[in-house]
Order: C-alpha cells, then sequence, then structure tokens
C-alpha cells in the first residue's frame, strides 16, 4: 500500500523524490518499519514509536490469564470482564477487535501474533525513533532496541518526558513539542 502512495506522490512535479518522508503513530510506528524496509523510495522514517513486536506489546497489556490460556478459556474470561472494565477501556477493546475484523479474544491474539516484524536491518534511509517514557519500560526498551539495530548513521532517537509535557502515547499531551523535534530532525538531514 505504502508503494502506491509514493507511486501517487511521486506523480506530482512539485515533489522532491529525494525528500519523501514516512511518518507513523501508534501502530503505525510499527507498520512504517515494515513499509521502509521494502520501499527504498523512502528517504526519512519517522516512527512514534518503533516497536518491532507489535503484537506482543499489545497482549502485555492484557492479564496474563486471557493470554495464556485456552481459546474457549480467554474468551469466556475476556467476555465475563468486559462489564468491570472502564468505558474507555471498553472502548478501546472494540475498537482493537474492530480493527482487526475479529469478534472473540481468541481471534484477537492470533491477530495479533502476525505483527511481528524483524528484518530491521532492511531500513537503510535515515530514522528518527520517538517515544515517550509514559509508555512503559517495555515499550521504551524495544524502542532502543530499535535504534541500536538501525545502521543508517542518521539515526536519531528522542525519547520525551513528563518535565516536557509530552509522557503519554505518542506524545499526545503535547504535539507542539513532538511535531517540533520531527521538523528540526528532517531540517537537519536535508540541509
Amino acid at each position: 500500500m505504502v508503494s502506491r502512495v509514493v507511486d501517487l506522490t511521486l506523480s506530482r512535479p512539485d515533489v522532491d523524490p529525494e525528500r519523501i518522508a514516512l511518518l507513523g503513530y501508534s501502530f503505525g510506528g510499527h507498520l512504517v518499519l515494515r513499509a521502509a524496509a521494502y520501499e527504498m523510495r523512502i528517504k526519512a522514517l519517522l516512527a512514534n514509536s518503533p516497536i518491532l513486536d507489535f503484537g506482543k506489546q499489545m497482549l502485555d497489556g492484557f492479564p496474563s490469564f486471557a493470554t495464556r490460556t485456552s481459546d474457549r478459556v480467554a474468551n469466556l474470561l475476556m467476555d465475563n470482564s468486559i462489564g468491570f472494565m472502564s468505558h474507555p477501556l471498553q472502548a478501546s477493546l472494540k475498537r482493537l477487535y474492530e480493527s482487526m475484523r475479529v469478534t472473540r479474544f481468541s481471534d484477537f491474539r492470533r491477530e495479533m501474533a502476525r505483527y511481528r516484524f524483524d528484518e530491521i536491518e532492511k531500513i537503510t534511509c535515515p530514522v528518527l525513533c520517538m517515544i515517550s517514557d509514559g509508555e512503559g519500560i517495555s515499550a521504551v526498551n524495544e524502542s532502543r532496541r530499535v535504534y541500536e539495530r538501525l545502521s543508517n548513521p542518521q539515526k536519531s532517537m528522542a525519547t520525551f518526558s513528563a518535565a516536557e509535557g509530552a509522557d503519554v502515547h505518542c506524545q499526545l499531551n503535547n504535539l507542539a513539542v513532538s511535531v517540533c523535534k520531527m521538523a528540526d530532525w528532517l531540517d537537519e538531514i536535508w540541509q
């Protein structure tokens, strides 16, 4: 899909083919890693947050009783737990199910297992890895591992903190600081 978007972008006379950047937020931070590994016309990548094993990150947020039991038991437990979840958590789970086109937790588990990517060495363009401290130690560590494995010397790691007011998922509590970091990084690599 990204290749089609790049094709369309390059069909425009006002586009510099040496300055095509791809940005992914949240789950998109995982998906853009996959895209940049195979679409060489991408000249800069901004991954917010760069996670290689997105399925594991997602499933680690659920109680182990739901992720490490049989399908039947997991479905029963999750179906019976929904009424005890906060409304935002219920809405998030509903949205996750919809996005994966599933209706049961066991199917969701299976779908999440597909979202693992380990071919990081295929990414050759400069990459800005972005993560907020508030996303949890597991996500922060995963983002650092991605950064360390990248081969392009123009890679950069940006970690956002509560002191900056940008410590929640994808810096949603202070997008201005996040966007400024992205713009400054692009200016730096494309001088």
